[in-house]
C-alpha cells in the first residue's frame, strides 16, 4: 500500500479474505499509517463486513462515502487522529 499521489487517487485496502473482526483490524492498521485527507477504498467480501468497517470508520472520526447502493466498497477519507 502506498499513499495517494493526487487527491483523486485512492489507496485500496482489500479485506475480502478476512472476516470480522480481522477485516476491521486490518483497515485500522493500514489507515493508521496514512496522512490526513487520504482517500481509502475498502473492498469487503460481504455487506456485514462493510457495515462493520463503516461503523468503525465513523467512530474513529473518518468521513465515509458509500460507493453505490448495494456495493460492499467504501471510500474512507482519513481524518486527523482523535486526541
Amino acid at each position: 500500500m502506498r499513499a495517494a499521489e493526487r487527491p483523486s487517487d485512492f489507496v485500496t485496502v482489500d479485506v475480502r479474505a478476512l472476516g470480522c473482526p480481522n477485516a476491521v483490524l486490518e483497515v485500522k492498521r493500514q489507515t493508521s499509517r496514512l496522512l490526513a485527507g487520504t482517500r481509502v477504498k475498502v473492498i469487503c467480501a460481504d455487506a456485514w463486513t462493510a457495515l462493520d468497517v463503516e461503523v468503525w470508520a465513523r467512530r474513529a472520526g473518518h468521513a465515509v462515502e458509500r460507493i453505490g447502493s448495494t456495493t460492499v466498497c467504501w471510500a474512507v477519507k482519513v481524518s486527523a487522529p482523535l486526541p
